[in-house]
């Protein structure tokens, strides 16, 4: 009698979720996608903060948009962030 035993092995990848959705913005600030960082960016999102229906943001769009660094969605700080990157303040 011969028994065979035949084991599976098993590989476990572990994803860092900040650098999986880094690696969906193409420009960080860019909400507008017009590939350049500027005051329309910024401008850009407090319209779709303040009137979303009117100004609603791409999922890319709100991807970039998203630079304040906590991943919660695009709020008043990310337009702040911008202000602050642009006036080389932070």
């Amino acid at each position: 009698t011969t028994t065979t035993t035949t084991t599976t092995a098993t590989t476990t990848t572990t994803v860092d979720p900040k650098a999986a959705f880094e690696a969906k913005v193409s420009l960080w600030g860019d909400a507008n996608l017009d590939n350049t960082v500027d005051m329309s960016d910024i401008v850009l999102i407090m319209q779709s903060l303040a009137n979303p229906a009117k100004y609603n943001l791409t999922a890319q769009a709100k991807k970039n948009a998203d630079i304040y660094g906590d991943n919660d969605g695009i709020t008043n700080k990310d337009a702040l962030q911008i202000q602050k990157i642009m006036l080389k303040l932070d």
